[in-house]
């Protein structure tokens, strides 16, 4: 057999010359291939090089193997004639004999070989460098190197991660050692930079208000640190977390003294001033207190009313609405009695304790509370306060407790005195004209079910069995002593007990009572009125009782005494869930609510102000005068106008989806109308209170927008499922927006751009006024915890960007949000309001502050906090701002 060759014939070709044993003639064929360097003996910057060819020949071909320097690295098996080639083979550094061995099936056999040089090389760092060191916790800070080595090669920056390019930013929250790493295939080299983060106190404080707590934390450190005053005293002095601050009570600049290890240490100085509130008085615009038994409520002379709410005290004068009266209240209350004179009395717990009782009067020259001595109470025994005619105070203890059950004293200036235990089975219930105190018995009775203790007495003494269980006692007008529970009785001037139930066993049946334990007794002229739970019955001076009004379905009366009345002739009822009042003569309970609005169960969803003054309101939960539950409500308040009224729905009410459970949201449109989001979207007319369907197109089906807001052009934008949308008003259409994951709160700002705050990453987000991108807004805020802003941004009349977080109001100072001002909400923020003429206001744990601009202090508005909570919702005409609490909505005129 003839041998097979395959020789080179040109650079960049070679050919197989095939010749049989028998003769037959050979048959060259032409075969280009191509190195990944243009041309042989160059020399490349790669520690990689390309083969690509094509072999083509008369019988198929076996193999082709792939060599560099006689090494076998790579190997094809086309099988058929005609192969093209493309493999990419690895390098030595240096010299490289780059070899192409192609054999067919018969044996035949060709090479082609390349020289090329490789001069690739492990990496090397030439340059690490920092835009700035000693930046404050959180800074942003541009790393930027320079790196010579071959490709490919990667970098990585500990602890970012993977990158890329000759630069990252990063924002060391500590001081932070950066290591970059650059690799090949020919090694690794690596190199550190130390960017140091001076540690400071979060909050920045300049001022503090004598006598107050602050929460403080050290940020840019690493483990726990040391915080000591040079004034007050800190808990704990050590952590890793935050710690308290008790502001000491005398003005001064003090000094916190921070203590991280070595040249981190720093002193800190703070200005403690007088502590000051900057608020006048709440208005109430709707809701009234919760008063959940009847101690909680007292009636003026004249049928005005007192109650206490949880941690507040409010009053209403007859006919108006409920206003805050908590200024010098620094304890929580828990009884509320008026005096004969019109001064009312309030007893309860000091702040934080249940073990020590307080007690203080209301001055009414200087409306505020001032303390009265309270010592001779027993602590952890304060129950009731009753007001007798002659000037003397009696405080009865809980009946659960056993020991002393009642205190008197003969003045406001006397001292208290314990008054004899009561007979078994026994507790005080009431307090005559002239001091007397009556006790009444249900169990376990030995001598009587009615006991007296007369002023100055050591002994009680019976007065006989009254036989309907009593649990309320009363005096009526005559003077004589009325006894409440399984019926009604009198005593009479012979000291015998007459019942006088006839009248509530009426259609009850042989032996039956048609009531449980009455509810209720008072006294209006000359008639009786009695509760219980279904209904109010009325008797004459003679006669039975008969039934006066059957009570509403949702007025759930208590199980003390539910019925008041203060010689007016009107009655009041207190209910679970409010209070209702009876004006004489009538038959139908009115909700002692504010006028046009419901009290009990308002639960504000969105309150939306349009530029004229007109105010509309959006409840989810919200109970009528007549004591049925609706939900929801949408009431209205022209400019200058004390009442609401309601927006009619008119004839389409039958076609509108007002749900309660769905987040209510609106936004009053450029003309003028009121686009309202809930479980429908609506439009409407306030002047005529038409309500309309909104246009809905372009939103996903059956979607509805929520965070309705107008951007800078007067458009409405608002959200779905977290996806942007803006509407086109003219062409009745929502049009989308770009996406920006999680978002959840929008806010509009002056200069076009919309913010969204993302439940995905925390973050806050803008998206610039040409719609195209969201980008992320500032880093931080910094604390022990983790930071994020959790509501809408707002801005100042400067441009300023504020916002409520977990750790306190942050404002963005540069790219950072900071936490802003001393005081409760430089720590923890609920809510935050900026106002038009850039004031920034802010609930925290029940309170309301305003910033004051030039100390950066958290000013109170509401002193000692009232409320268990407080929502900032919005800012109302007249330089005014509204409140949810607890007790209702408020309206708080600012000091100007």
């Amino acid at each position: 057999m003839m041998r097979r060759v395959l020789a080179l014939l040109a650079a960049g070709q070679f050919l197989v010359a095939c010749a049989e044993e028998a003769g037959r003639p050979a048959v060259v064929e032409a075969v280009r291939w191509q190195l990944a360097s243009p041309e042989d003996g160059v020399a490349i910057d790669d520690r990689w090089v390309v083969v690509r060819g094509r072999v083509e020949a008369d019988e198929p071909l076996a193999r082709i193997s792939y060599r560099i320097n006689g090494v076998e690295k790579r190997s094809d098996l086309p099988l058929s004639p005609t192969f093209d080639m493309e493999m990419r083979l690895p390098l030595d550094r240096g010299s490289n004999l780059v070899e192409v061995v192609a054999e067919s099936v018969a044996g035949a056999e060709g090479r082609i070989a390349r020289t090329i040089t490789s001069t690739a090389r492990p990496p090397a760092i030439e340059a690490f460098t920092a835009s700035a060191t000693g930046v404050r916790p959180g800074t942003a800070v541009d790393l930027a190197w320079t790196v010579d080595a071959s490709p490919p090669f990667s970098l990585e920056l500990a602890p970012v991660g993977e990158v890329a390019g000759s630069g990252a930013r990063v924002r060391p929250e500590r001081t932070t050692t950066y290591r970059l790493v650059a690799s090949n295939t020919f090694g690794t080299t690596s190199q550190e930079l130390e960017v140091e983060v001076l540690p400071e106190l979060v909050p920045q404080l300049r001022t503090v208000a004598a006598g107050s707590s602050q929460s403080l934390w050290v940020a840019g450190v690493t483990g726990t640190f040391r915080l000591t005053a040079s004034g007050g005293s800190v808990t704990p002095e050590e952590s890793d977390e935050d710690v308290v601050w008790q502001v000491p009570e005398t003005p001064g600049t003090y000094e916190l003294r921070v203590e991280v290890g070595g040249d981190a240490d720093f002193v800190h100085e703070v200005v403690v001033t007088e502590a000051r509130r900057v608020g006048t008085t709440w208005t109430g615009s709707g809701g009234q207190p919760d008063a959940f038994w009847w101690g909680n409520l007292a009636v003026a002379p004249g049928g005005g009313l007192w109650a206490v709410n949880r941690h507040a005290v409010l009053e209403k004068p007859a006919g108006g609405p409920w206003h805050p009266r908590n200024e010098g209240l620094d304890f929580l209350p828990l009884s509320i009695a008026v005096a004969a004179d019109g001064t009312p009395w309030l007893l309860g717990y000091e702040a934080g304790s249940f073990e020590t009782c307080a007690i203080a009067r209301f001055d009414t020259a200087m409306e505020r509370w001032v303390r009265s001595e309270a010592i001779g109470l027993q602590s952890g025994n304060c129950r009731e306060l009753r007001l007798a005619a002659d000037g003397s105070q009696v405080v009865f203890g809980s009946r659960w407790i056993p020991g002393v059950t009642a205190w008197r004293r003969s003045g406001p200036d006397e001292a208290w005195v314990d008054l004899p235990v009561a007979p078994p089975g026994s507790y005080p219930r009431l307090v005559g004209p002239d001091g007397s105190v009556y006790a009444s018995c249900i169990e376990n009775c030995l001598d009587g079910d009615v006991f007296h203790l007369a002023p100055g007495a050591t002994q009680w003494q019976s007065l006989g069995t009254s036989g309907v269980y009593p649990t309320q006692l009363a005096i009526d007008p005559a003077g004589s002593l009325v006894a409440g529970g399984y019926g009604i009785a009198r005593l009479g001037a012979d000291g015998t007990w007459v019942d006088e139930t006839a009248g509530l066993l009426d259609g009850c049946g042989t032996g039956g009572l048609c009531v449980d334990r009455l509810k209720g007794m008072a006294f209006a002229g000359a008639e009786t009125f009695v509760l219980t739970d279904d209904a109010l019955f009325v008797r004459g001076a003679t006669g039975s009782f008969r039934q006066h009004i059957t009570l509403p379905g949702e007025l759930v009366t208590l199980d003390e005494p539910a019925l008041l009345e203060n010689g007016s002739d009107d009655l009041w009822v207190v209910g679970l869930e409010g209070i209702w009042r009876l004006p004489a003569g009538e038959a139908l309970l009115a909700f002692e609510g504010s006028a046009g609005l419901p009290g009990s169960d308002l639960s504000v969803g969105a309150i939306a102000a349009r530029g004229d003054g007109l105010v509309a309101l959006a409840s989810q939960r919200h109970r009528t005068e007549a004591g049925r539950v609706e939900t929801p409500l949408l009431a209205l308040r022209d400019a200058g106008a004390d009442d609401w009224r309601p927006a009619d729905r008119g004839d389409s009410a039958a076609q509108i989806d007002f749900g309660e459970t769905a987040p209510v949201s609106m936004v009053f449109d450029g003309d003028g109308s009121l686009l309202l989001s809930n479980a429908g979207l609506y439009r409407i007319d306030p002047s005529e209170g038409r309500w309309a369907a909104a246009p809905r197109g372009g939103l996903p089906e059956g979607s509805v927008p929520v965070e309705l807001v107008r951007d800078a052009s007067g458009a409405v934008v608002g959200l779905v499922g977290g996806q942007p949308y803006r509407l086109d008003d003219a062409a009745g259409t929502w049009n989308v927006l770009p996406e920006q994951e999680g978002l959840v709160r929008l806010a509009a700002a002056r200069d076009g751009s919309l913010w969204g705050t993302s439940a995905a990453d925390r973050r806050v987000h803008r998206l610039g006024a040409d719609a195209t991108s969201w980008h992320e807004v500032g880093a931080g805020p910094l604390g022990p915890r983790g930071g994020h802003v959790d509501d809408a941004v707002q801005w100042g009349a400067d441009g300023t960007a504020w916002a409520p977080s977990n750790v306190g109001v942050v404002r963005l100072e540069g790219d950072v949000w900071r936490q802003v001002g001393g005081g409760p909400c430089g720590w923890r923020a609920d809510s935050l309001l900026v106002t038009r003429d850039g004031r920034v206001l802010c609930s925290s744990n029940g309170g309301v502050y305003l910033l004051d601009s030039a100390t950066e202090v958290w000013e109170p508005l509401t002193g000692p906090s009232p409320y268990s909570w407080a929502t900032l919702r919005g800012e109302a005409p007249g330089g005014r701002i509204w409140v949810m609490t607890d007790s209702g909505l408020f309206e708080v005129e600012l000091a100007q």
